[in-house]
């Protein structure tokens, strides 16, 4: 059985910048990740019909009571200047997708494991 455990704030922030890198992708995107956990930009995705740029922050965010998502997050003033987006992904959203990915890892003995 595949083992769960709680994510942290660390953690759910990589996850976050995953989904969306893996969405932009499947979109048609050339897609940058930032290498270092800080600063104004944690993806950057190229439109290659358009050539256009987008610098995105991504945020894990939650569903308020409303439905609407939260807005705790606003730019920075050097995301300001950049030219930012904000990236939200719905925290919930992401472990269902996570739940539904099916994946398979075997070994070089043919041995699976159970992820």
């Amino acid at each position: 059985m595949a083992k769960k455990f709680p994510l942290d704030r660390v953690a759910r922030g990589e996850l976050a910048e995953l989904i969306v890198s893996f969405r932009l992708i499947s979109l048609g995107y050339i897609v940058f990740k930032n290498v270092i956990r800080t600063g104004p930009v944690d993806i950057i995705a190229i439109d290659v019909e358009t050539d256009e740029v987008f610098k995105i922050d991504v945020k894990m965010v939650r569903l308020n009571q409303d439905g609407t998502l939260e807005e705790r997050r606003k730019l920075t003033d050097k995301q300001k200047e950049l030219n930012v987006f904000i990236g939200k992904i719905v925290g919930e959203e992401a472990l269902a997708f996570l739940e539904e990915f099916k994946l398979t890892i075997r070994d070089q003995n043919g041995r699976d494991l159970d992820v």
